[in-house]
């Protein structure tokens, strides 16, 4: 058996009113909701977890493309998966 490590890498700063206001985070969100500078970290935090995976023991890294929206920012698996197997990602102090 193999332990692959996966992350859908969602965008966590929606507003708390989304659900009421907006019909689905797939694709319509508007792109006024999206905070370059709170995507960045957390694009960091996300590839930060998945080279801790490989730290851990983990088999494998998993990407996949979720069409980078609000349910997933991950925009190409081959973009991710390039990024890290650089072994490093640039940090942010922003």
């Amino acid at each position: 058996m193999k332990f692959v490590a996966f992350h859908l890498m969602p965008y966590r700063e929606l507003p708390a009113d989304f659900e009421q206001n907006y019909p689905s985070v797939w694709v319509t969100p508007p792109k006024e909701l999206y905070d370059p500078r709170k995507g960045h970290r957390m694009y960091h935090d996300y590839l930060d977890e998945l080279e801790f995976a490989v730290d851990l023991g983990y088999d494998a890294v998993g990407v996949n493309e979720h069409h980078s929206n609000a349910y997933g920012l991950m925009p190409s698996p081959n973009l991710m998966g390039s990024i890290l197997s650089g072994g490093s990602v640039e940090t942010y102090d922003g």
